[in-house]
């Protein structure tokens, strides 16, 4: 049976967050940032020590303990992006992404000797980088420079430490290919047979479903990025936790029979391939690393709540890359999750009636405004208020993009493998693309004013605090 909710660990998950952020300059920042943090601290310990039991003690002890791991590891890793040597360089490089186009030229990002370094390049040097995929590698000559000052920061929290001015790219010994690890080339030679696959639509409507299947919206036009973000569907480009529970339930049926720690370690290994398949991006780094959590956890005995799940997630991930705390990507994915996890069984509480259409009703709703609800106050702060639209336009294409994730994989698999079967296979693919799409483009179109914005999405949250204090004032009536 399932234990109640471990709510130290949601508070601990907090801290943790809180000392990267505080030692971003090291002890500089420490003083003064650290009042408010250790005024945090100090509550919790009060709190803890108020609920009694000897445990109280080993709580506080490990939020601390928390805060000093992850403040050492906030301050190494500053450092580490800030005390770099810039010049001249000769070396073999592997691209740490894929080559996106920029204008007329290719952007990439390459690590020379575990750092990033940004490059933009131009004419033969584009043309010599854009077929290959990220973790192969390249022989790159030329000079490293500072990041300039209005972009620093901003890179810096992507571990990019500097630009780099390419000269000449060339093919390293053994070829750009053989230098890649196993894991990468598996993964890259999947998206190859995919995109194969996907080429069968049209422009955008392959551009789109790369983004939805597996994270890939390198292709996607501005028009495309802007009407999803203004009908705040971006979302559903990003892979979130949907992918992963897919990917579960394709390998899970093939372990039933297989040992315990057989099926931990496959499942875990499908977790890393999948994240280096879809680009290691902040959500999928969420959406897995939770997937892994809860299989060590089932594997030992334990079967925690899915808020705890989220907690340790947020925690060691934090721990391991200091630098999520400033991740809009991972705050997002972060958030939408809580909402879903915290809020959804009590709106669909709330929701729900007596007959099953209600109760189909809310199995509909409830998780779409929970997760809303999770990412409303990022969302404001970073892009303002949402389209008054949102809600209902991810009602309507959140489900149908759910069907492009669950049948995209297997058939671009299909079609990039049997090229004569491509546009049989893809219909289904291509209709629900398009669904999509057009939801995005049609609310994106209508724009309401701000005021009504603001108005429609405060009403949601309100409507349904009232409605819980109804409830409860009538069941209390009734007792």
């Amino acid at each position: 049976m399932a234990s109640r909710p471990r709510w130290h660990l949601v508070s601990l998950a907090a801290v943790t967050v809180w000392g990267a952020w505080a030692c971003e300059q090291g002890l500089t920042s420490l003083g003064r940032r650290g009042g408010w943090m250790m005024l945090m601290i100090a509550v919790w310990t009060i709190a803890l020590r108020r609920m009694g039991g000897a445990s109280s003690w080993a709580k506080s002890i490990l939020i601390v303990l928390s805060i000093t791991i992850v403040g050492w590891r906030s301050t190494t890793e500053w450092s580490e992006v800030r005390t770099v040597d810039f010049g001249e360089v000769a070396t073999v490089a592997t691209l740490a992404s894929d080559p996106e186009p920029l204008g007329r030229g290719v952007k990439v990002l390459l690590s020379i000797d575990g750092r990033r370094f940004e490059a933009v390049v131009y004419g033969s040097n584009a043309a010599g980088v854009s077929g290959l995929e990220r973790g192969e590698s390249v022989r790159v000559v030329g000079r490293t420079r500072e990041t300039r000052e209005e972009r620093r920061r901003r890179s810096q929290v992507r571990h990019i430490v500097g630009t780099i001015e390419v000269e000449s790219f060339s093919d390293p010994e053994g070829g750009a290919r053989r230098r890649s690890r196993a894991l990468e080339r598996s993964a890259n030679d999947v998206r190859d047979v995919m995109a194969r696959g996907a080429s069968v639509m049209r422009g955008d409507d392959a551009a789109l479903f790369a983004g939805l299947v597996y994270g890939d919206d390198s292709a996607q036009s501005e028009e495309m990025v802007e009407r999803f973000r203004e009908s705040g569907l971006a979302h559903l480009t990003a892979v979130s936790g949907q992918n992963v529970g897919y990917l579960l339930a394709i390998i899970t049926p093939l372990l039933r029979r297989r040992g315990r720690w057989t099926r931990l370690s496959v499942t875990l290994g499908a977790l890393v391939w999948f994240a280096v398949l879809t680009r290691v991006e902040p959500s999928v780094v969420r959406a897995a690393g939770m997937a892994a959590v809860s299989a060590v956890a089932l594997s030992i005995g334990w079967r925690p709540r899915a808020i705890e799940v989220l907690s340790m997630c947020v925690i060691v991930f934090v721990i391991v890359d200091p630098f999520l705390a400033w991740s809009i990507g991972w705050w997002l994915s972060t958030a939408g999750t809580f909402g879903l996890v915290v809020w959804t069984p009590s709106i669909h509480r709330l929701l729900r009636g007596a007959s099953e259409r209600r109760r189909r009703l809310a199995d509909w709703v409830a998780p779409t405004i929970a997760a809303q609800l999770g990412v409303l106050p990022v969302s404001v702060a970073v892009f303002g208020w949402p389209s008054a639209l949102a809600l209902p336009a991810n009602l309507l294409a959140a489900p149908v993009a759910g069907v492009v994730m669950l049948v995209g994989i297997p058939m671009a698999l299909v079609a990039g493998t049997v090229p004569a079967v491509a546009d049989l296979a893809m219909i289904v693919p291509t209709v629900a693309v398009r669904w999509v799409d057009t939801v995005a483009l049609v609310t994106a179109r209508v724009e309401p004013p701000r005021v009504i914005d603001i108005v429609v999405t405060l009403s949601i949250p309100l409507s349904l605090v009232a409605a819980g204090r109804f409830s409860r004032h009538r069941c209390a009536n009734l007792g």
